[in-house]
């Protein structure tokens, strides 16, 4: 008998992950709304048995309006005594409920139901179910019950065994399983069924019983035996496209929730798991289920089936969730297919052999292609170890349309392989591996997988800038979207500085933001290019540097005029030579890399990746934190903006009153703009670009060099760190030094060409 154990929908006690046992609450209008559109994908069994309390039964008349339900009290949730209707976060100071966790749910619940009661209760009315039904001669029924009611009939008779938690299920999701008797039946007559027919009054009498000897004369407990009967063939039920497993999961972000989604890599996986399916079994997949590395599992349903000879092919549609993700909607396909005969004995069976002009070739000619007799007819042939080593599946995994191409090194792929990342491509194998061994299938499937919006959407992302070019990346570690995640950008920052130094990249340019990179390109940082006002950046930073001599010597009242006029004549015989090297010191914002806000991260990744040294090119807006040991420059950690140009320009000696000023500002540009037209800009700056390098080698412990330029939109250049102007230089002399390497390289490669 087949039987599916189905967990009501959600409640607003589930939504706010209560304790809900004996509490009778109604499902949420919305979960009524989602139930009734998404009916019909759930199996239709010829009985229906469920719990009392009305989320039960509303679900099981929601699915099945034309079944009668059948009550069956004993099936109700777990009495929680006093945790009822509560949650974590209003138990987590109670000692008894700490405990109760210790315990790893075994203790009762204070007031409530122990879990060996409740199972006990459980399962004698599930056994009850399952005579009426036995004896109904129904081939199906379905169990609409509790979360804590299927935990504890699987406990009890799932084969093989899976203990109590094991089975945690969501609202609206269940397994299906079949039904085998157990001692009940043993002996006993066959009535013409196929092998599912019992003595049902026995099973009738021991569950009326509820009793059997625990050894003690005394003590009785109602303990169901797992003899009676087994549940085997567990699988978890296919659901509609309106759960996919994903709903319960969220963050909460500024007191907002947010819903996450599943990455391109789960996609892949979910596509190509039902491919092969559909390549091996000939039926067409509806929908699939995945388990996430994160542990949560997926129903995903599948689109644009296509089945033909010696291939399938399929698509399952990407889901951000609450993340602006430039691949959210899109269709993630995957196509199954046999490998070629030549291909699939070559060893390594993978890119190398395709790389045979010859095999490449028979890529596009049908008649090429191996069909399951005819991989099975080649098995058969080959013994001994080929044959061991040949019978594991052995799964080809490529890029197809929208798949980015590699082309530089430093990437989890090699140069020339498909942008698809470790973990979507341990997804795929696993997924495929597991198809193959269910059909006992022995041969082994290429996988291809292809995003053709992903051509177009490539050119809104990093991907050509990390050297991914004619498509998007196949990404996930966790298989989850978790939106504006702090760990997914902190990756990105890792990914392209190992990049750089795979390509030999020891020190790196790298801006906070656009702005930095905005700057640059206008020749912030080369000497002698313009900008906007007319004037050159080496300019402005030798006015800066007579502003900062001008305030000494009048500090000092030395005779400044004369003085600063002769500096400035001696400044101007070296500035044409300065000019005339211009294209040696000129830095690219093309070859800087951006951090966002986490300049303590940069800076850890920096040194475990061997870095020599780094220069940022920065707005003051966010460095001017960094001068006070803020190395998460996001406003949700601090702040302190106008605070600590108050406190740079009061160890420049800046007057009280400008001071206060600066206290009020509004914006760090209002706040360069007063220290301007004072006259205390060049002071107040260095000291910032002191306070800056200070803590940036703080934070590093001197493992390598920091320097950094400073600028605001409104002024230009404002300041720089005092080995900035050295790290310019040792920036091109490297870069110079790589482009020599590569010219090298490719003057040997031609002469091996000839």
């Amino acid at each position: 008998m087949e039987l599916y154990l189905i967990r009501h929908g959600s409640t607003a006690g589930n939504l706010e992950h209560r304790y809900v046992g004996t509490t009778d609450e109604p499902l949420t209008g919305e979960t009524l709304h989602k139930l009734e559109e998404c009916r019909d994908f759930y199996p239709q069994p010829e009985l229906v048995f469920a719990s009392p309390l009305q989320r039960c039964v509303q679900t099981a008349k929601v699915l099945y309006p034309d079944t009668e339900v059948r009550l069956l009290p004993g099936l109700a949730e777990c009495g929680f005594g006093e945790f009822e209707y509560k949650n974590y976060e209003e138990l987590k100071e109670d000692a008894r409920y700490q405990a109760w966790i210790d315990s790893g749910g075994t203790l009762g619940f204070p007031g409530g139901e122990s879990r060996e009661d409740f199972m006990e209760r459980c399962c004698a009315a599930f056994l009850e179910g399952c005579a009426e039904a036995q004896k109904a001669a129904a081939k199906s029924a379905a169990f609409v019950v509790h979360g804590g009611t299927i935990m504890a009939i699987l406990d009890r008779f799932s084969m093989p065994h899976g203990d109590y938690f094991a089975w945690q299920v969501k609202n609206a999701e269940g397994f299906s399983c079949d039904l085998e008797w157990g001692i009940a039946n043993r002996g006993q007559p066959d009535d013409g069924g196929e092998g599912e027919s019992a003595d049902t009054g026995l099973v009738e009498a021991v569950v009326k019983k509820n009793t059997v000897s625990t050894g003690s004369t005394d003590e009785k407990v109602g303990k169901i035996s797992a003899d009676l009967c087994g549940l085997v063939n567990i699988h978890p039920l296919p659901l509609s496209p309106g759960f996919t497993g994903i709903e319960d999961q969220f963050v909460m972000k500024k007191n907002k929730k947010l819903r996450c989604g599943y990455t391109t890599g789960s996609c892949a996986a979910a596509a190509a798991k039902a491919a092969a399916q559909m390549l091996l079994s000939g039926q067409i997949c509806y929908r699939v289920d995945l388990l996430t590395p994160k542990g949560i599992r997926l129903h995903l349903p599948v689109e644009e089936q296509e089945m033909a000879e010696g291939f399938a092919s399929c698509a399952v549609r990407k889901y951000a969730g609450d993340d602006p993700d430039a691949t959210d909607g899109i269709q993630v396909y995957a196509r199954a297919e046999f490998l070629l005969e030549d291909v699939l004995w070559s060893e390594p069976a993978g890119r190398e052999a395709a790389e045979d002009e010859a095999a490449v070739e028979k890529l596009t000619n049908p008649e090429s292609f191996v069909t399951a007799e005819k991989l099975s007819d080649t098995i058969r042939k080959k013994g001994g170890a080929d044959r061991e080593r040949e019978s594991q599946p052995r799964i080809w995994i490529e890029g197809g349309v929208g798949v980015g191409r590699v082309t530089k090194p430093g990437l989890e792929q090699p140069v020339g392989g498909a942008a698809i990342n470790r973990v979507p491509r341990e997804m795929i194998a696993r997924e495929v591996e597991a198809v193959c061994e269910a059909f006992e299938y022995q041969g082994a499937l290429k996988i291809t997988i292809s995003v053709p919006e992903g051509v177009e959407i490539a050119k809104r992302t990093f991907n050509p800038h990390l050297g991914i070019e004619g498509g998007i990346s196949i990404l996930g570690t966790s298989g989850i979207v978790v939106p504006m995640s702090e760990e997914a950008l902190i990756a990105s920052i890792r990914v392209e500085m190992k990049q750089k130094v795979a390509n030999g990249e020891r020190y790196i340019l790298i801006t906070p933001g656009n702005y930095g990179a905005d700057f640059i390109r206008r020749g912030g940082t080369s000497i002698g290019s313009p900008i906007p006002d007319g004037q050159n950046v080496e300019v402005q930073k030798h006015t800066v540097k007579c502003e900062v001599e001008r305030n000494r010597m009048e500090q000092e009242g030395a005779d400044t005029q004369n003085t600063i006029e002769q500096r400035e004549t001696e400044r101007g015989k070296t500035f044409s030579k300065e000019i005339a090297r211009e294209e040696f010191f000129r830095l690219s914002a093309e070859d800087s890399m951006k951090c966002s806000n986490y300049v303590g991260e940069t800076l850890d990744i920096a040194e475990e990746l061997g870095v020599k040294g780094i220069l940022f090119v920065a707005h003051i807006g966010k460095f001017i934190k960094v001068s006070g040991g803020v190395m998460n420059t996001h406003s949700a950690h601090a702040d302190c903006r106008a605070e600590l140009f108050a406190a740079q320009a009061m160890r420049a000696g800046t007057p009280p009153e400008i001071v206060r000023r600066l206290l009020d500002a509004n914006t760090t540009e209002e706040a360069v703009g007063i220290l301007s037209e004072t006259g205390s800009l060049a002071q107040t700056m260095a000291e910032v670009a002191d306070h800056v390098k200070f803590h940036l080698q703080k934070h590093c412990g001197g493992a390598f060099e920091t320097e950094a330029i400073l600028f605001s939109n409104q002024y230009g250049y404002l300041g720089e760190t005092d080995g900035a102007e050295t790290m310019m230089e040792k920036m091109m002399t490297e870069k110079m030094e790589l482009v020599r390497k590569l010219e090298e390289g490719r003057r040997i490669d031609n002469q091996a060409e000839l």
